[in-house]
């Protein structure tokens, strides 16, 4: 392996520092997925939960009737 020279380390290493900051913005974009992810399961079991209470309504009129 040749030796670089100290202008092609220093663009090696600058190089280095974007793909490891665009490593960590990635990351930090993925966590913030996973809890708007969250979120939105959340709010579907909700609506599932009132679909059940509207549902266990809706028998109870159907065999009060």
């Amino acid at each position: 392996m040749t030796s670089l020279t100290d202008d092609e380390r220093a663009r090696l290493r600058a190089e280095i520092d974007r793909e490891r900051g665009a490593a960590r913005r990635h990351r930090a974009v993925a966590a913030a997925m996973r809890a708007d992810a969250d979120i939105i399961e959340r709010m579907a079991a909700q609506a599932d939960e009132h679909a059940d209470r509207m549902e266990v309504r809706l028998q109870g009129e159907t065999d009060g009737a």
